[in-house]
């Protein structure tokens, strides 16, 4: 974060935060700060994000993150496909589900039917999944949509530290939304999200991914009350 024309701005001065901004160069904590003093109010994605402002603006509000449901909403799936795991997101976040490769090369040599779908701006670098169970699709914003219907479950791995923690769930809302059930590391604002009703499963290590992804291929009764639930 840094400071730009926020000291020549109208009044009222709204700032929206959705996420853990202060640890970003090149200004961080003071440049932040600096914003958050003088905004009327300080919109902040979740209760984490708010915590942190809260000494520094007169006034924060908690609006959590939000998709458009007309938009991203679930497929009328037909025709019985492989069983698909799917990820979207950044390259700049690839390396959290990179990071979850051993778990995902055991569930997909395990269960013949079942490949990996990747949606993002770069390709991932996976050391030892085979090609052939990995599916790369270019993120568009006129696919984006599309592509989550092809997936019976969604991944949201992460690490737990300051700044995940400031995350706002996102990329469960987008499979919530779209009818499938998500398996994410409990971390930050996902935990909050499972608390709220059975549309997925915690995972918190390598035994932990590959048991909540063998459930769901086992249970595609449980995967649709899941997926009905988000």
């Amino acid at each position: 974060g840094r400071l730009t024309l926020e000291g020549v701005l109208k009044r009222p001065l709204v700032f929206d935060v959705d996420d853990a901004i202060w640890l970003l160069p090149p200004g961080g904590k003071k440049a932040v700060a600096a914003v958050a003093r003088r905004a009327d109010v300080v919109v902040a994605g979740n209760e984490y994000l708010a915590d942190w402002f809260g000494p520094l603006s007169r006034r924060v509000c908690v609006v959590p993150t939000a998709v458009d449901t007309t938009r991203y909403r679930p497929a009328r799936k037909e025709n019985a496909g492989p069983f698909t795991v799917g990820w979207i997101g950044t390259s700049s976040n690839l390396p959290y589900l990179e990071a979850v490769e051993v778990p995902l090369g055991k569930f997909l040599s395990m269960h013949a039917d079942a490949r990996l779908l990747i949606v993002s701006n770069s390709a991932p670098s996976f050391r030892t999944l085979p090609s052939s169970r990995v599916r790369y699709i270019p993120w568009s914003e006129e696919g984006e949509a599309d592509a989550l219907r092809e997936m019976d479950v969604g991944l949201m791995p992460l690490p737990d530290n300051e700044w995940t923690r400031g995350k706002c769930a996102f990329k469960m809302l987008l499979y919530m939304a779209t009818g499938i059930p998500a398996v994410v590391s409990p971390v930050g604002m996902n935990r909050e999200v499972l608390a709220m009703g059975s549309v997925g499963i915690p995972a918190m290590d390598d035994d932990g991914w590959y048991d909540a992804l063998s459930f769901y291929h086992g249970n595609p009764r449980c995967r649709e009350e899941h997926g009905r639930a988000g």
